[in-house]
């Protein structure tokens, strides 16, 4: 696994490949950040930071739990991405002995990781967007045609003497 550095999951820019967020965010808009990197170039999720680099950690009133969190893939994605996810210790704002949670996504290659009801996220410089309907019917058969060929071209491999 990746070495973190604390102070860059504190400071480092928001951007196209990481977010940060407080532990108390809703489990199925951590599904949505997972879907929009696992849709695009990959990224990373870190739970238990504010936006201005303040650690609040597990131990902030309202927080969700982080069994919680660890079974957002299994319970809200269709399809599940290749991802890691690791506990990094540290102290929050308050003093106290804490923890992060950091969601580190692959990008997926077998078409577009959505939620269960369909919806699919993508992720675009420093936002998370909604794919519409238009949008991700187009990209799903885009997937389903590329990968029509690729099956096509495959077996043509496997004819040759």
């Amino acid at each position: 696994m990746k070495q973190w550095d604390l102070a860059d999951l504190q400071y480092a820019p928001e951007g196209q490949f990481l977010d940060r967020k407080r532990a108390s965010i809703a489990p199925q808009r951590v599904a949505q950040y997972l879907s929009a990197f696992a849709n695009t170039l990959g990224g990373t999720l870190v739970l238990g930071v504010e936006d201005d680099g303040t650690i609040t950690g597990f131990k902030f009133p309202g927080s969700v739990s982080q069994a919680t969190y660890l079974a957002v893939p299994a319970t809200y994605l269709r399809e599940q991405p290749e991802y890691q996810v690791e506990r990094i210790p540290c102290v929050n704002f308050r003093g106290e002995s804490d923890e992060l949670l950091v969601f580190q996504v692959a990008p997926y290659p077998e078409g577009l990781v959505t939620l269960l009801e369909g919806s699919g996220y993508l992720r675009v410089n420093d936002e998370t967007r909604k794919l519409t309907l238009t949008l991700l019917g187009e990209l799903k058969q885009r997937w389903e045609k590329r990968e029509s060929e690729r099956e096509k071209h495959d077996a043509g491999m496997r004819e040759e003497p």
